[in-house]
């Protein structure tokens, strides 16, 4: 007896090992993903002392400022543009342009480039500071950086049943699972839902999860934030934001929400799942800064 209980022991043993190894199926993503557009940085102007980038005031120095796309949508020349800020043009000599745009393609993000495509913008290479200088001065740079960005999403297997009774293939009135590329504006998630007798309705709640602001205009409003949207297919939906069309507005926590319906109702006979690809487009400023420390030769 004690022979035979050891000896199913065993077989349970290996059971439990055998289901433990069973290789698990992991699907891919769409995209990388992420909250990431394009990040810059100042480049180094001088020397590190004491962690802050220093020179003497005899000494001309590099101002450069490198743009990293770290999002998922390519950047073509000139959708990039650096403005220099906050100090005055008349105390510098070298520096031909306060405002310049990138004038490259900067790659996005990819499996062969999983750093993001980067180039650095040069305001100017011996550049002088001319203002007297006793004992040090501290200048604060900063660089406003403004891109055309866009993001992608992909909602999967929304439901299109003419007949809600049919409990079969799919199911409307539920979240539905999505994929969205690596940029500052996101979703957080995909509902479907009815909308009438035969119309379904697929709504997103979009984020600005980076540091910036958004427009889908010419120019930035201090007052909000918004973006454009595009759904495939627009010939059989009607998409809308708190009333407007193809624009959504973040509110003060930087949310905001997509509703898209079936423009004609489905046949009573219809029923299958489907993809739905959608585009957020607009333009995206944030800023970057950084210290530059000048001492006094002497």
């Amino acid at each position: 007896m004690r022979k035979i209980a050891l000896f199913s022991l065993i077989l349970v043993g290996l059971f439990l090992v055998a289901c433990g190894e069973t290789p698990q199926t992991q699907t891919k993503d769409v995209f990388f993903g992420g909250t990431n557009g394009v990040e810059a940085k100042f480049e180094l102007m001088g020397g590190e002392q004491d962690n802050i980038d220093t020179i003497y005031d005899s000494e001309a120095f590099l101002v450069e400022v490198t743009l990293n796309n770290k999002g998922e949508h390519e950047l073509a020349p000139e959708d990039a543009n650096v403005r220099l800020l906050g100090l005055p043009p008349s105390s510098f000599q070298g520096i031909a342009s306060w405002e310049l745009s990138n004038k490259d393609i900067v790659d996005k993000v990819s499996e062969l480039n999983k750093a993001g495509g980067q180039e650095t913008v040069s305001f100017g290479s011996a550049v002088k500071y001319l203002p007297k200088v006793t004992t040090y001065a501290d200048l604060e740079w900063i660089a406003e950086v403004t891109y055309q960005y866009k993001t992608y999403i992909r909602v999967d297997n929304v439901c299109f049943k003419g007949n809600l009774n049919d409990k079969r293939v799919c199911e409307v009135a539920e979240p539905k699972p999505f994929h969205v590329s690596g940029a500052p504006i996101t979703i957080t998630s995909a509902k479907e839902e009815t909308a009438g007798s035969g119309i379904v309705a697929l709504t997103l709640e979009v984020k600005n999860a980076g540091p910036g602001k958004s427009t889908k205009d010419a120019d930035f409003n201090f007052n909000f934030n918004n973006f454009g949207f595009t759904i495939d297919e627009p010939e059989l939906w009607d998409c809308k934001s708190a009333g407007k069309v193809n624009e959504g507005r973040f509110d003060d926590t930087g949310s905001a929400s997509i509703t898209c319906k079936l423009k004609s109702p489905l046949a009573k006979e219809d029923l299958y799942t489907k993809n739905i690809g959608l585009t957020l487009n607009y333009k995206y400023q944030s800023l970057a800064q950084t210290k530059l420390r000048i001492k006094e030769s002497q």
